[in-house]
């Protein structure tokens, strides 16, 4: 089920996309075009549409099975035995589509191509085939076949008379673009995308996929710009979560780390996006540590240590604190910090000898040679980095007796 729902997620997203465009986009497609695909069936013809479109559901119901154990041989075999039987073009076309599915979770992306061109032909439904088109430049794309994605993109923004559809490709097309870090032409797009956007998750995802693009670029004024562009337009009702992280990097990648921690802060709190905002905040963390401000990193280095569930980042935490305190000489409070990551963390033998080593070395500062030695020995006794090291430490420090 990993990679079929992976695709399954793109592909179904694209299609929600472009079903959830705003009336205001929607009025854009003319009442004529909406009659030529719709309104012209006749009554017979509409029940028939509608017990296909029944009868696929329930057979895509037995599919989900198969497709759950991740037996994709089994849920294409159903699907061939289905085709066989159905005698429904529009059916036989949601067909290919399930098995363009299959394949495309088994990464076979030329058959799940093929299927879908299977598919645009047998569809009387014009908005439907749009969809199909969308998803085969998606398997070009995860296909690495580029040039044949672009193309196809292309050839939906110039042909298609669905605005919505149109809007979507110009949107996938400036994501392969940013991916293959032709920036200008992804820009380029963004920019037409937001003047002919009406939807507001779309404008505010052009908003943040241009932030992100200049934060690539290290443009950090505009990233933060465009960042707030995109917390703006979101509907006022959405999740704006995951645009705050993006704009809260654009302030730590800025070195504005008070503006950053004002977003990080209170998503900590809301729990959203929780361990997320860990990883972030480390990276916050590390920035300070490097600028010498010691106590705000320490702070910050506490509160993931007390909220995280990662024991990794956990763990990362408190040797950071640790490691703070020896350089601040406030040698005591690194020895319990020590301590307590031996008492209640699971430590990898090798940062455990270097854990023993800062020990050893704090007791030196603090004058307790004896101490000292006696960490010394235990090092140069097992095969690590500081065995070599611990033996030099010990005939100097009697030598100096």
């Amino acid at each position: 089920m990993k990679g079929l729902f992976k695709n399954m997620a793109v592909s179904l997203l694209v299609i929600s996309l472009v079903l959830s465009g705003c009336e205001k986009a929607k009025e854009k497609v003319s009442i004529k075009e909406k009659k030529s695909e719709i309104e012209t069936l006749t009554p017979k013809e509409r029940e028939k549409r509608f017990k296909a479109s029944q009868v696929f559901g329930q057979q895509s119901s037995m599919a989900y099975v198969f497709i759950d154990f991740e037996d994709y041989s089994a849920a294409e075999r159903y699907w061939n035995e289905r085709l066989s039987k159905a005698d429904d073009k529009y059916l036989k076309a949601k067909i290919y589509t399930a098995l363009a599915q299959v394949y495309g979770g088994r990464r076979d992306y030329d058959r799940a191509i093929d299927a879908y061109k299977k598919a645009i032909k047998l569809n009387p439904d014009k908005r439907e085939r749009e969809f199909y088109r969308l998803n085969i430049a998606y398997y070009y794309r995860a296909n690495d076949n580029y040039e044949k994605a672009i193309e196809t993109y292309e050839k939906i923004i110039k042909e298609s008379s669905d605005e919505n559809v149109v809007q979507n490709a110009i949107n996938l097309l400036a994501n392969l673009h940013f991916m293959q870090r032709d920036y200008d032409k992804a820009v380029k797009l963004y920019q037409i995308l937001l003047k002919k956007a009406a939807n507001k998750s779309i404008i505010a995802n052009a908003h943040n996929s241009l932030a992100q693009l200049y934060l690539k670029q290290k443009n950090y004024n505009l990233a933060i710009e465009e960042g707030k562009k995109a917390i703006n337009s979101f509907p006022e009702n959405g999740d704006r979560s995951f645009f705050e992280l993006h704009l809260a990097k654009a302030y730590t990648s800025a070195g504005k780390y008070k503006e950053a921690l004002e977003i990080y802060n209170p998503l900590l709190k809301s729990d959203k996006q929780k361990e997320i905002v860990m990883f972030d905040l480390a990276e916050v963390a590390s920035y300070l540590e490097r600028e010498k401000k010691y106590d705000e990193a320490v702070e910050i280095y506490k509160q993931i240590s007390s909220n995280t569930k990662n024991v990794r980042m956990r763990l990362k935490a408190r040797l950071c604190i640790a490691t703070i305190y020896y350089f601040q000489g406030r040698l005591d409070a690194s020895l319990s910090m020590f301590e307590k990551i031996k008492k209640e963390e699971e430590v990898e033998e090798r940062r455990l000898a270097g854990i023993e080593y800062l020990k050893a070395q704090i007791y030196e500062k603090k004058g307790d040679t004896e101490k000292a030695l006696k960490i010394y020995e235990s090092l140069s006794s097992k095969p690590s980095v500081f065995s070599g090291t611990a033996i030099s430490r010990i005939q100097e420090i009697r030598s100096s007796k």
